[in-house]
């Protein structure tokens, strides 16, 4: 699995062991630090704007330039949570 061409934005995970990066063609990837894995990438509608963890670490927000903020729970993150 490749990442982006190129990253716009990124998020730490509160516990840091783990960073999300957002990009403008429209794909955003789940990163473990530690083992230097990509763990998911999904590809959105539109590029992503902007893209934060919510505190507890286990909702994840992505903002698009389309205006619709896309919600997941990073534990299935495949699937949208709304």
């Amino acid at each position: 699995m490749t990442c982006h061409k190129i990253v716009n934005n990124f998020s730490f995970h509160p516990n840091a062991s783990l960073v999300v990066t957002g990009s403008i063609d429209g794909s955003w990837s789940l990163h473990d630090v530690n083992a230097g894995h990509i763990l998911v990438k999904i590809q959105e509608e539109s590029p992503v704007t902007v893209i934060e963890f919510h505190p507890d670490g286990l909702v994840l927000a992505v903002g698009l330039a389309s205006g619709a903020v896309n919600i997941y729970d990073i534990r299935t993150p495949e699937e949208r949570a709304i």
